[in-house]
């Protein structure tokens, strides 16, 4: 990866691509985190990117090392925030692109872990603190939830018409893979308008 190729894109593709990054810290390195949060966004250089590029590029090789056919389930957390930010994606004939959909699944996906007692709420609102440093969206567009549903439904971690997500279980910390009721995301997907 040619993080001067970075400096071609536009601003909107680098916040979308930023989202990625933040997922990695979430889901395995707090230090990733921690970079966002202690620099200001326009002081983020090419030699942090450098480094958060490096970082996120062991863990996702860890992940696919573990899991090479992506038939173990360990690989799944890699899609932390992908099953409402594909519906979100999709539903919005992409105007809210695949960085963004992530963003607000991620957002969707805290909710539903600190309702089950996984994180508390700080988890959830360093997260959103964070995402929305970067620029991202952090609320759930107005779409049709039985359409998110439908998409959700289509998800390639879905088994026998049950709907999984990856949870969070704190920051930088190894996510779960679950199967959730159709209720406890339309409530996080009402409560996160």
């Amino acid at each position: 990866i040619d993080p001067l190729f970075l400096n071609s894109l536009p601003e909107r593709e680098i916040r979308s691509g930023l989202a990625e990054t933040v997922k990695y810290g979430i889901i395995s390195d707090e230090e990733i985190v921690k970079i966002f949060e202690n620099t200001p966004v326009e002081e983020i250089g090419q030699e942090v990117m450098v480094e958060i590029i490096a970082k996120c590029t062991a863990i996702k090789a860890r992940y696919v090392e573990q899991d090479e056919r992506d038939n173990k389930g360990i690989r799944a957390s890699l899609n932390y925030g992908h099953t409402t930010g594909h519906s979100v994606e999709n539903l919005s004939k992409h105007e809210i692109n695949h960085g963004e959909g992530v963003a607000i699944g991620m957002m969707v996906a805290a909710l539903i872990a600190e309702n089950m007692g996984l994180v508390d709420r700080e988890m959830r609102a360093r997260q959103e603190r964070l995402l929305k440093k970067i620029g991202l969206p952090t609320k759930v567009p107005v779409l049709a939830i039985d359409e998110m549903m439908e998409v959700m439904h289509m998800d390639k971690k879905a088994e026998d018409g049950r709907i999984r997500f990856v949870i969070p279980t704190g920051i930088g910390s190894e996510p779960l893979l679950e199967y959730l009721s159709e209720d406890i995301i339309v409530s996080a997907l009402r409560e996160l308008r």
